[in-house]
């Protein structure tokens, strides 16, 4: 009821209903869902966000207005262009740029966002750093307090909540972490 649906209301709905798309997206080929607002990447390459914006999620330069009810075009880097692909968390959004960076902002208390710190909220798209033998990025996913990627050399690294490995505790990683996929035979 922060405007997800991008249907120019806040009203919930039981049936689908369309999305408000930009003239100029030229269509939509992607989208991704937080838990109270929405991502789309259009056609022309653009990230479009709508819903809550009351952790800068939707990444526009301040949070008001707190909901947004219709796609607004998020302003990214010239270099990011064209857009690979988004991703949202529950209340943070990532963008895979052309460049093979990768932009985050919304809300970062858990270090979601990959810059390093755990800065409440970043309301403009701020590019992750690589880690040390990542030259870029191939792919994103991000869920609940958690931001996933995987480095053009295969290797998946994880930044945000994620819990120790008995699974009794949470803990935050602030920069991109390597991620053991097997792990008695790491040879990355």
């Amino acid at each position: 009821d922060d405007g997800q649906l991008g249907d120019e209301t806040t009203n919930s709905r039981v049936v689908p209903t369309p999305v408000s798309t930009p003239p100029d997206a030229g269509g939509i080929q992607m989208v991704a869902a937080g838990a109270s607002h929405s991502l789309a990447l259009g056609v022309n390459d653009r990230v479009y966000a709508w819903g809550s914006n009351f952790h800068g999620q939707i990444g526009v330069t301040a949070r008001s207005p707190e909901k947004v009810e219709t796609p607004q075009e998020v302003s990214l880097p010239t270099d990011a262009y064209p857009v690979q692909a988004v991703a949202a968390g529950s209340s943070h959004s990532v963008a895979l740029g052309g460049n093979g960076q990768i932009y985050a902002w919304g809300y970062n208390a858990f270090g979601q966002l990959g810059l390093g710190n755990k800065s409440q909220t970043v309301s403009t798209p701020t590019v992750v750093e690589l880690p040390e033998r990542v030259q870029s990025w191939k792919s994103i996913d991000a869920a609940g307090n958690t931001t996933l990627a995987t480095s053009t050399s295969g290797v998946v690294y994880q930044w945000g909540e994620r819990y120790t490995d008995d699974f009794m505790n949470i803990i935050s990683e602030t920069s991109p972490t390597k991620v053991l996929m097997n792990p008695s035979n790491d040879t990355q």
